[in-house]
């Protein structure tokens, strides 16, 4: 099945220098600071020998002229969301695999766009060119990446026949596992993708039990791996213009309280609980303010969440700028049993940790990292193959 991968490198970097043009050729530094330690998330190219998931004390070391941004996830999801529904326009099977990644169901749509060359060049400019998006089409999501990853900026580059040839030269970085596994993969004298695939099957299933079998295949050139739709939840949107652009809290909060009444009333809210609510401003200088809260228990009414909001807005230290518009979108919508307890123990805890799960998912994003451990083959002598690590499906 032909799939295309869209990939955009430095998304996070990309989304700030649209918002602050005049930043270009500064070495910038997108930081976590949700975590006990400072992360960097992102860094721009100047910014030698940074790379994801370094501490900052240790980046700036290497960097100390780089200029810090705390990492805004509400503008980021907010333009990667307009991304995606933008590519729908052009597919209506796209996976959202991570800022910057996205996967699109190419079968049969070349008929309908006259030939795949006219396909992918409405793909491509689905998406603004300051973003410099690459697309890379193969019959499996990893080869797509990896082929993406070769085009040029702004370009598509279908694969190659034999994939597998592409694939040799390869790191194994790029194989979409933990660094631990990679890290045991270099110990063993692998470094490419062709040391990886030259081993036997049974050598690296050995080795590195189901995971070592998957990446088998995928060093070969083969991921049947199928798209995992973006999923779409019932959004509710109020918005309102200020008679004169204000930056004055108790204004800001008097409109924010309309928008809520507005909101409840919505027939689509009725009976349901929110977890989500993005705040989006127009700001008189033309940029964009937004705030993405994410509730701690869902809420129903109009009181509770203003409540919820007025705490928020509480630690907003400055504004961009005078607020011309103001929006407020709901999302993340639960019935009234996502509030109810269970009458037994097990499914009480149960209960708890998938609410616990949704909430994690509403605050960080559609796609964290979440894993349970499984048993599976507790009596074997080989670590790896006693347990697993599974995506959480609570």
């Amino acid at each position: 099945m032909p799939i295309a991968c869209v990939h955009i490198d430095h998304f996070l970097l990309q989304v700030e220098l649209l918002r602050q043009p005049h930043l270009r050729g500064t070495p910038l530094l997108i930081i976590d600071r949700s975590g006990p330690k400072k992360t960097v998330l992102d860094q721009s190219p100047n910014a030698r020998d940074i790379h994801p998931g370094m501490r900052l004390d240790q980046a700036l070391a290497r960097c100390p002229q780089a200029k810090i941004f705390e990492a805004d996830q509400s503008a980021y999801r907010s333009a990667w969301d307009r991304i995606l529904d933008s590519l729908e326009q052009r597919s209506p099977i796209v996976e959202d695999a991570d800022f910057g990644l996205a996967y699109i169901d190419l079968h049969g749509l070349d008929r309908l766009h006259g030939g795949e060359e006219h396909l992918l060049a409405t793909i491509l400019d689905s998406i603004h060119v300051a973003y410099h998006p690459r697309v890379g089409v193969a019959n499996g999501k990893f080869p797509a990446y990896t082929v993406a990853l070769s085009a040029a900026d702004g370009r598509a580059r279908r694969a190659p026949e034999h994939i597998g040839s592409f694939l040799r030269p390869l790191p194994i970085t790029l194989l979409p596992t933990s660094w631990e596994i990679k890290e045991r993969l270099e110990s063993f004298g692998l470094h490419s993708l062709g040391d990886v695939a030259t081993l036997s099957f049974n050598a690296m299933q050995g080795a590195f039990g189901k995971e070592g079998a998957r990446l088998w295949h995928l060093a070969n050139g083969e991921d049947n791996t199928p798209l995992n739709p973006r999923s779409h939840d019932i959004v509710i949107t109020q918005e309102i213009s200020f008679v004169s652009p204000t930056v004055w809290m108790p204004t800001i909060v008097s409109a924010l309280e309309g928008l809520l009444v507005k909101a409840f009333n919505d027939p689509r809210l009725r009976g349901r609980y929110a977890r989500v609510v993005h705040l989006e401003a127009q700001v008189h200088n033309g940029l964009t303010w937004t705030r993405r809260v994410a509730f701690r228990e869902p809420v129903g009414d109009k009181n509770r969440a203003l409540l919820a909001l007025q705490r928020n807005l509480a630690r907003v230290s400055s504004l961009p700028g005078p607020l011309e518009t103001l929006s407020a979108t709901f999302s993340h919508l639960t019935g009234e049993s996502a509030r109810q307890e269970s009458l037994f123990g097990d499914l009480r805890r149960q209960a708890q940790i998938d609410n616990a799960i949704r909430q994690l998912r509403a605050k960080l994003g559609p796609k964290p990292v979440l894993y349970q451990i499984r048993e599976v083959e507790p009596w074997s002598r080989i670590p790896e193959r006693r347990r697993v690590l599974v995506p959480y499906r609570g």
